[in-house]
């Protein structure tokens, strides 16, 4: 059975957002995360952009976050789940995460009912592998990824 890994935030006052999850909501401290997705230096607004079109590219998805670029945080544990937290000019949930045992099987059957779908990428963090893909359904992503041990000859 899959089930809701975390949440994806951008946040225009990241700070305060940390405050809440660990003062008010008790999360567990959880950790930094580096920035991606946007530079930070340009300062333009980050408009909602949805590819029109089947095949998506990690940077069509990143086009979405509105992201200022800049570092973000995790607040929770992978024992309480976890809300993932980026600075942004427009505060929203950019996309719900979900974890799967069957990463693979999870893309094959986006692309076998046509959702926009990018390829399945391996990422180190956090001492891991995070497997996982991106979709888009009726305009909110969908992430669906796998936690990995790193191989033994890493």
């Amino acid at each position: 059975m899959n089930r809701i890994q975390h949440i994806k935030v951008v946040s225009n006052d990241p700070e305060r957002m940390r405050f809440f999850l660990r003062e008010i909501a008790d999360l567990p401290e959880g950790f930094d995360i580096p920035s991606y997705g946007a530079d930070p230096t340009d300062g333009a607004p980050r408009p909602v952009v949805i590819p029109p079109k089947k095949d998506l590219s990690w940077e069509d998805i990143g086009s979405t976050r509105r992201m200022t670029g800049e570092p973000g945080f995790i607040a929770g544990s992978v024992e309480s789940r976890q809300i993932q937290v980026f600075p942004s000019d427009q505060p929203d949930i950019w996309a719900i995460a979900i974890g799967t045992r069957d990463v693979e099987g999870t893309h094959a059957k986006c692309l076998a009912n046509d959702f926009p779908t990018t390829p399945i990428v391996a990422t180190p963090f956090n001492g891991g592998i995070i497997r996982a893909f991106f979709v888009i359904v009726g305009g909110i992503t969908f992430e669906f990824l796998r936690v990995e041990p790193l191989p033994e000859n890493s």
